[in-house]
Order: C-alpha cells, then sequence, then structure tokens
C-alpha cells in the first residue's frame, strides 16, 4: 500500500492518502523526469473535512512500506467545475535539468563526473551516485539544457567503458546508474496473481526509426566515406541520413551508431511491482519466447487498492547520446 504526502511551503507535512483517488507514476527513457498523477479533493468540496490547499511548486512525495519511492514538485493543476477532485501533476527534481541552462557553459579539460557536479550545484539539485571514469575533455555547451550537458557526460563516459548511462533521482539525489541492471521480478504467467504475473502481452515490429546508411562529409559538405547496414538495404530499402564529421573524431565509429535497424517492442500489462521502472532490464518469459529486456518505458497505476504496471520492453540497451561541440 502507498502513502502520499504533501510538504508545504510554510514547512508543515501532511498524510493526504485518504484524500487521493487513482495515482499514476510514469517514466521514460527519453522524457526522463519522472512524474506522478494524483486525483485529490478539492479543498471547496468536502464538508467538515481539513483538506489542503496544495499550491504549484510544493511538494509531494509517495512512500511505499514506510519507504519513500519518489518525490516530486506540484507542477499543473486541472480543475473541473462538475468535479469533487482535481488532477495533480509533478515531476521529480531532474524537470528542472531539463528545463534550465546553467551558467557555465564551457568546459575546459574536466572530467565528466566533475563536469556533472558542477552542473547540478549551479541548477540547485543535490548529487549522488556518479561514476568517476572517462578523460577529461572539454566542451561547449552553449544554450544546452543542464541535461543535455548530463547526457554529453555520459557519453564521453559510454566511449571509454562501452556502458551505458541513465539519470535518475535516488533518495532526492541526482544519480548516474549503468543503464540495464537486471531487476526482479520475472515477468510471466502465472496461476496466482503475484507482482510480475503478465496479465496481457502485445508485440510489435516497426521500421519507423530505421536507418540504414549514412553518408560522411567533411566541414565543406564533400563526400568523405559511407557507412551502411548491407542486410538492412536489401530487406527493408534505403533510408539515408547525412554526417559532417567532427576534427580529430572517428566519423565511422559515429556513423555506425547512428546505424538503426527494426525495432522489436514488447508491450505488457503485469501485476505491479515499484521495482519495475525505466533503465533497468527484466526476464521476460512465455512459451513463444523467453529472455532479457530493456525497460523503455513505464506507468505504475494504484486504483482502488490495486498495483498494475504497464511495460514498454526492447530488445536494445538503448541511450540518449549527446556529442559535444569541441571548444575552439
Amino acid at each position: 500500500m502507498v502513502e502520499i504526502k504533501h510538504y508545504a511551503r510554510d514547512g508543515k507535512v501532511s498524510n493526504i492518502t485518504q484524500l487521493v483517488g487513482d495515482i499514476s507514476s510514469s517514466g521514460d527513457l527519453w522524457e526522463v523526469a519522472r512524474r506522478l498523477e494524483l486525483d485529490i479533493m478539492r479543498p471547496d468540496r468536502l464538508f467538515g473535512v481539513n483538506v489542503p490547499a496544495i499550491r504549484l511548486g510544493e511538494a509531494v512525495a509517495m512512500e511505499e512500506d514506510g519507504q519513500e519511492i519518489y518525490y516530486g514538485f506540484v507542477w499543473s493543476k486541472d480543475t473541473d467545475d462538475l468535479e469533487a477532485e482535481q488532477r495533480l501533476s509533478c515531476y521529480d527534481h531532474l524537470i528542472y535539468m531539463m528545463r534550465s541552462e546553467p551558467v557555465t557553459q564551457v568546459f575546459v579539460k574536466k572530467a565528466p563526473a566533475d563536469i556533472i557536479r558542477l552542473v547540478c550545484k549551479e541548477i540547485g539539485v543535490s548529487v549522488g551516485t556518479i561514476p568517476s571514469v572517462g578523460a577529461d575533455f572539454s566542451l561547449n555547451a552553449r544554450n544546452e539544457t543542464a541535461y543535455s550537458i548530463i547526457m554529453m557526460c555520459c557519453t564521453q563516459m559510454h566511449k571509454a567503458t562501452g556502458k551505458v548511462y541513465y539519470p535518475i533521482m535516488r533518495n532526492r539525489k541526482l544519480c548516474i546508474i549503468e543503464k540495464g541492471e537486471l531487476t526482479d521480478p520475472v515477468l510471466e504467467y502465472r496461476t496466482e496473481v503475484v507482482p510480475g504475473t503478465l496479465l496481457s502481452v502485445k508485440y510489435q515490429e516497426a521500421l519507423e526509426n530505421m536507418v540504414n546508411k549514412i553518408v560522411i562529409k567533411d566541414e565543406k559538405g564533400s563526400k568523405v566515406g559511407v557507412v551502411s547496414d548491407k542486410e538492412s538495404l536489401k530487406y527493408y530499402g534505403q533510408v539515408m541520413k547525412q554526417y559532417y564529421k567532427q576534427k580529430d573524431e572517428d566519423a565511422n565509429a559515429t556513423a555506425k551508431n547512428m546505424l538503426h535497424s527494426v525495432d522489436h517492442v514488447i508491450q505488457v500489462t503485469v501485476s505491479g511491482d515499484w521495482r519495475l521502472r525505466t533503465g533497468y532490464s527484466i526476464l521476460f518469459k512465455t512459451p513463444e519466447r523467453s529472455s532479457k529486456f530493456y525497460i523503455r518505458s513505464d506507468v505504475h497505476h494504484w486504483s482502488s487498492g490495486l498495483h498494475t504496471t504497464d511495460l514498454v520492453l526492447e530488445y536494445e540497451n538503448a541511450m540518449d547520446k549527446k556529442e559535444s561541440e569541441k571548444v575552439r
């Protein structure tokens, strides 16, 4: 069972669980900032009950078995005159990284972890665990958001280790995790409904994001190379993009990373478990297939005491790679 707490601007903390109806919390690989939505009674619609007036920018936390699993800020409120409840939408601290540009935007010969710490300090976000990997590098991040700069650093770390990195909020601190760590429970059909039990499964194959040929050009626009996926070209036709190489860069390696073939996606609904979140991987077992998959997005629902989780799963351990412009 989850509980919801309201942290008012004046420092007062209230348990508002009994005033809350349906709850959902969602995460997505490409949106990053985790969202919490809940329906709560309006202050002016419940006679004889003290309902706090929750204001924009105030904090809301969600706890499970006494442990805080979410902490975010009220970002929007939707109210209908005909309804007794209003809808609150909240985001965790990563929303400030997504929307803000730090004061320092040019970094010269600094370690990726040091750049992340500096950016977080300027934005006002506390820092947790960050891997100390990757050589010092310089980047020009003018007009870039704090999130983009963080992912430039994660891309630099990826080049050094080959691992995939992803930012999350943990205990109200920004942490950079190795994306794809295996988590429980195993997703499979069971005779009893326990966390991870499959309730529905849908499969999708699509060419929406396919890129199977990259033409490499120099700064003057002259063609200097081509990288392609011959098998993909043979079966699916050509989707081509241009890439302008940067000075002192392995353009072929960068171009190969831009190639993308068929997306194999599985959409499932399972009996809910908070461990099933974006950034982690799971074991998926059915009579048709059994494999490890990566969680691309998740939505957790709590309604009438029931917890269910919708997941989008994929084979590829994808990362939002961002190349930095070099300091001139």
